[in-house]
């Protein structure tokens, strides 16, 4: 097995540990707090994902540099881009700190009066979050992806120890400050293991450095910063049209989503600094096509089969473990269909990034996030409720995810019937899976809503539907030697 494979195969088991882990977390949380404080808690939430816009994307230069720089043999260079982005988290975490306080003390709001203490809790977690995501793609940069594992495994058991334990005692304000500790606990772990497995790195703040850093990825932030809001935009519109409770149902949904995308988070965070390593190399443009197509064809062939049996099942679930969330089941099942075109956007992504097209890929991401915030709010508008802005959470994504393909397949020189035809194949299977799930819906009228033990039927008879479909579809035949060639060549 290749190099590249097995660090995929390896944080791919991380993050399947890590998720299964997560997932009691996201079970038990909704099961501990009432709809409402949840509601409050995927709001707070928002925060976190926020708050790292304020490093200005320098941890996105280290990410993007130091591999480069690795790969043209410039050490140097690449330990001064290390110690510059060091010294920008320093400065990062000032600015956040000050801009809890203000937020808290200068804004009279009732909202933040009733929850002072757990946003100017999460203000502090976000802080530390600064410091910890440093050290932790401080292992992606450096391709020890063994640390980068191991620590994402101990997040999780930390996370669920912790944060659902203090949650269980005293409620919304108990989950806030085991958000804290578990943040503290593993700064102290990373930045133990950052130094022993890629050294020592000290905080450099030099200005001059520092704003080369800031210029090399503050667009690459920026997309991502804008990427945050086209996939939680959703959230903020919901809580502020909906309300607490029906956004407590809708984050379920959302955290059931973010569980079957740990393959395609597994596979792109091994991918990208190795993408920019062969940047920095100055690989052959097949060699770069090998790790940039061939890792997306196999997710399109593979994904579309756990979304189809999860949303066949979800009634069942939430009958079983959320009874209080029912209502929600209906845009969950919506939700998961997002994920296929969630998953194929990472890596065309990683590509654009490493080929400095990051101003076209804004353009696209801000294109979607726009599509997302008036489609949600139309659907609303027009009282399809949460179930309406699943919808929209869809189409943004298939947008996204078209934009970022065409562009790719452009920059790799295909043609425009090629690349309208790859596009095509890739979605192949989420197409074929629809189709399935429509003809089953046809004569088994209960398939979508069964809460029984004919669920688990169901399920077997999609999935040897699609095992059929796959073996029988020239396309899909195609990725299935793809899968073995990717896992035996050295990419």
């Amino acid at each position: 097995m290749s190099k590249t494979g097995k660090n995929i195969l390896f944080v791919f088991t991380a993050f399947t540990f890590s998720k299964i882990v997560g997932a009691f977390t996201s079970f038990a949380l909704p099961k501990i707090l009432e709809p409402e404080s949840y509601g409050v808690w995927v709001t707070l939430l928002l925060i976190i994902s926020y708050s790292p816009i304020l490093a200005f994307g320098t941890v996105e230069a280290l990410l993007r540099q130091y591999p480069y720089y690795i790969g043209k043999g410039e050490d140097k260079k690449a330990r001064e881009i290390e110690r510059s982005v060091a010294g920008s988290i320093v400065i990062s975490a000032a600015i956040l700190l000050i801009a809890g306080y203000l937020l808290t003390v200068v804004f009279n709001l009732a909202v933040i009066e009733t929850y002072l203490l757990e946003i100017r809790l999460i203000f502090v977690t976000a802080v530390i979050c600064l410091f910890s995501a440093f050290l932790f793609h401080r292992f992606a940069a450096h391709q020890v992806f063994y640390t980068y594992g191991i620590v994402d495994s101990l997040r999780a058991v930390i996370t669920l120890l912790i944060v659902c334990s203090f949650a269980w005692i005293w409620g919304l304000r108990g989950a806030v400050s085991g958000y804290l500790v578990t943040e503290i606990i593993v700064c102290c772990i990373s930045a133990y293991l950052s130094k022993r497995y890629c050294g020592s790195v000290t905080a450099d703040i030099d200005s001059k450095r520092i704003w080369s850093a800031i210029k090399i990825g503050f667009p690459i932030t920026i997309i991502w910063w804008v990427m945050t809001l086209q996939t939680s935009v959703d959230r903020v519109i919901s809580a502020a049209y909906l309300g607490a409770i029906q956004t407590g149902y809708y984050g379920l949904g959302i955290s059931i989503v973010s569980m079957l995308l740990l393959v395609p988070q597994a596979m792109n965070r091994v991918l990208y600094p190795r993408i920019n390593m062969a940047m920095g190399q100055q690989s052959h443009a097949f060699e770069i096509s090998k790790l940039v197509i061939y890792p997306v064809r196999i997710l399109s062939i593979t994904t579309p089969l756990l979304i189809g049996v999860l949303i066949i099942m979800l009634p069942l679930i939430y009958n079983c473990i959320f009874p209080k969330y029912i209502p929600g089941v209906t845009a969950a099942q919506i939700l998961l269909l997002s994920i296929f075109f969630v998953g194929l956007s990472g890596n065309g992504i990683n590509y654009l990034i490493a080929n400095n097209k990051q101003m076209q890929l804004l353009a696209q991401v801000t294109i979607c996030l726009a599509v997302n915030a008036i489609t949600a709010f139309l659907m609303v508008r027009m009282g399809y409720g949460i179930e309406g802005i699943a919808i929209s959470t869809c189409i943004a994504a298939i947008i996204l995810a078209s934009l970022i393909w065409t562009t790719v397949f452009d920059k790799l020189g295909y043609t425009t019937v090629d690349k309208w035809k790859e596009l095509l194949s890739l979605c192949l299977p989420i197409i074929a899976l629809i189709a399935l799930v429509g003809t089953m819906k046809l004569f088994l009228p209960s398939l979508l809503d069964s809460k029984d033990e004919m669920t688990i039927v169901y399920a077997l008879i999609l999935t040897t539907a699609y095992a059929v479909v796959i073996a029988f579809v020239p396309p899909l035949k195609r990725s299935s030697r793809e899968l073995i060639q990717f896992i035996r060549v050295d990419a």
